[in-house]
């Protein structure tokens, strides 16, 4: 604005400044004007409904979302570089306009696109969990499974959880569509079950994760556990739809990506790979086990069914404990400016770990089916077939929609969250690249592992953004590995004294 001979100001300069600052501003006072009289019909109870909900729904909502949400189009403001700098000791945490590293982008189409894409899965999920099901009596025969405790033609019964409180002709019947597969009569299907159990392991990191991000604290990405649980007293498929969905719809803004806003404390970061391996993989794996009875078997999958829960309360001590660990060590602060590399490098320990388990399931499982030794084939196991001659293979068409539905929600989310780090200006990969990977990716190492690489790749963008290095960190990926599993057994030790 200062003219180049002395330093004075110029007409020329002050028209040029200010008719800079009105094409900043207009746009930003017509939003603010908007959602103040949105703001004041809220509080004016212009109709019945916004009375309703100002007085009904408004106080059960926590105090700190809603001042968010009513100020939210006042914190995309400039900075005023003529004013000192916050202190560093108090650094703002939601970034000026000017501070993000591209300019605003909305997703324009993709979140309708994205949303409309989930409420198809949803529709089709529907459709092979009660529609198919019930067109070739499947549903009929499960349900009489579940009431008799028994398969015809098998003497081995099933245990009875009638008298459970609430959730027990739920238990009844999920016991009924495992138990099958859990006695190994149909090899297929117990391939299936195992496929689609331990590929959980990718969603639930990711939920774990996105839980426990700051930006989530007062949204419906942090209810973890109760997602889960639905999920598993129904199919993880129709929950996976709603989660990543309600997720996608919250994270629309680019300052969502910020670090102060996708920080995971230490602690936290650090705790959920060993409760996902004792939570999710331990009571999975002995599931299967060969060398278990029946009815432990059958103990253990309702065990299983419960496992977000534990999952939660597994997250819990061992993040007290991560804590405890913790005290008296220098604490990295996450700023604007700096992530905390050593949250990010138990993010990427966790989703390296997550990667190399369903690779290893994907890959074992199709040599094992392609073996020429067994009578098998892909469409056996990844496949459906109508009509059901049977019930084990009813049973069995139930899984590969619940698996699929499950994977097509989450590589679905994958494609999204990876479109929001380009759009917010973290990285400039483009649509194609990122098709390509998760296309390829799917086939060569499996949905789930491709899912868990993502997750890993997403982690080292957003720690990378402001020019960061990982190798920064005090707890390097192999550190940080060896001090999960020593705190498992530390942990075990202590509960189990």
């Amino acid at each position: 604005m200062l003219a180049d001979d002395g330093g004075l100001l110029s007409i020329s300069g002050i028209e040029r400044a200010f008719s800079a600052a009105e094409t900043l501003r207009n746009p930003r006072v017509t939003e603010m004007v908007k959602e103040s009289i949105q703001v004041q019909r809220l509080s004016a109870w212009a109709s019945g409904t916004l009375g309703l909900l100002d007085r009904c729904l408004v106080p059960l909502i926590p105090t700190p979302l809603v001042i968010n949400q009513l100020s939210n189009c006042y914190t995309r403001s400039y900075r005023c570089k003529a004013l000192a700098n916050p202190s560093k000791e108090r650094p703002h945490t939601i970034p000026f306009a000017d501070e993000l590293l591209t300019s605003p982008m909305s997703r324009g189409w993709w979140t309708q696109v994205a949303c409309v894409t989930y409420f198809l899965l949803i529709g089709l999920g529907l459709y092979g969990f009660v529609y198919l099901p019930s067109s070739d009596n499947t549903s009929e025969q499960l349900q009489s499974a579940a009431s008799t405790h028994s398969f015809e033609g098998h003497s081995t019964r099933m245990l009875d959880f009638e008298t459970v409180p609430v959730v027990g002709q739920l238990l009844n019947y999920g016991l009924a569509a495992f138990f099958p597969a859990l006695e190994g009569w149909d090899s297929a299907l117990r391939v299936t079950t195992l496929y689609l159990t331990i590929s959980k392991l990718a969603i639930f990191a990711s939920w774990m994760v996105e839980s426990s991000r700051l930006r989530n604290r007062y949204m419906p990405a942090r209810f973890m556990a109760v997602f889960g649980c639905l999920s598993n007293f129904s199919v993880i498929a129709l929950g996976a739809c709603i989660y990543y969905m309600l997720d996608t719809i919250c994270t629309h803004d680019p300052a969502s990506f910020w670090p102060t806003s996708t920080h995971v404390p230490e602690a936290e970061a650090s705790a959920i790979l060993p409760a996902l391996l004792i939570g999710v993989l331990g009571p999975t794996l002995l599931m299967y086990a060969p060398f278990m009875g029946s009815e432990g078997r059958q103990w253990l999958e309702v065990i299983w069914t419960f496992f977000p829960l534990f999952l939660h309360f597994l997250h819990q001590a061992f993040t007290r404990h991560y804590r405890k660990r913790t005290i008296g060590t220098q604490a990295i602060s996450t700023t604007l400016e700096l992530p905390d590399v050593r949250s990010a490098s138990s993010l990427r320990t966790l989703y390296t770990s997550v990667f190399v388990i369903c690779a290893f399931l994907h890959i074992g499982v199709v040599s094992y089916v392609l073996h020429p030794c067994n009578d098998m084939s892909l469409q056996a196991v990844f496949g459906t077939t109508y009509p059901a001659v049977h019930l084990v293979q009813g049973i069995k068409n139930m899984f590969v929609w619940d698996l699929w539905i499950m994977l097509l929600a989450a590589l679905l989310w994958s494609f999204i969250s990876t479109l929001d780090l380009r759009r917010a200006g973290l990285t400039d990969i483009s649509i194609t690249t990122v098709t390509l990977f998760l296309l390829v990716g799917s086939v060569l190492l499996g949905p789930a592992a491709t899912i868990a690489a993502c997750c890993a790749w997403r982690e080292r963008v957003l720690c990378f953004q402001r020019g960061q290095s990982i190798h920064n960190a005090e707890l390097t990926e192999r550190e940080g590995t060896r001090r999960v599993f020593e705190n498992v057994i530390s942990v075990l030790r202590r509960y189990t004294k």
